[in-house]
């Protein structure tokens, strides 16, 4: 191992003299280029109680969530997948690095009947890919609760719709 070396003609490579020079042999190399996808998800269709299907569209801004999770993986993306895998991500790191993108669902009465919305979604790519989604039932025999920060001011509208599990 190591670099190859090669002998001048008519020297010796035994060390005995003969004044034998040793030059490295060129280095090999290519040039390589890669492409990789991704999984991804995109929304493909929504529903929602009496609502028509383009208003909950538009309301809900799916085609520009459909833009975002189409968009390239970003270097920030990246960096914090690599904070992941090495168990050092917090929420609040992501948080702070990351756009937020907001869904509004709209508030509601409270004691009011409860509305179904449904989003479709789909695997865009060809890769198998498990999607783990959260939500009040993944949190079984606990509540949502509104929730309001004392020390941060907020508008009414947002008091609404901040909701803790």
């Amino acid at each position: 191992s190591g670099p190859a070396a090669t002998a001048a003609a008519g020297g010796d490579c035994g060390g005995g003299g003969g004044g034998a020079e040793l030059r490295l042999a060129p280095g090999a190399s290519c040039v390589v280029r890669a492409e990789c996808t991704f999984p991804a998800v995109r929304v493909s269709d929504v529903y929602m109680d009496g609502v028509a299907k383009h208003v909950v569209w538009d309301a809900l801004g799916i085609a520009e969530l459909n833009a975002e999770l189409a968009a390239q993986v970003s270097d920030v993306e990246l960096r914090l997948d690599e904070m992941e895998n090495a168990g050092t991500l917090t929420p609040e790191a992501a948080r702070c690095a990351l756009r937020p993108y907001t869904l509004d669902f709209g508030a509601r009465a409270a004691g009011s009947a409860p509305v179904t919305l449904c989003l479709e979604l789909c695997a865009c790519t060809g890769l198998p890919a498990v999607w783990e989604l959260g939500g009040a039932d993944a949190h079984a025999g606990m509540e949502l609760e509104n929730w309001v920060e004392p020390g941060r001011p907020r508008d009414d509208d947002e008091k609404l719709r901040d909701f803790i599990v």
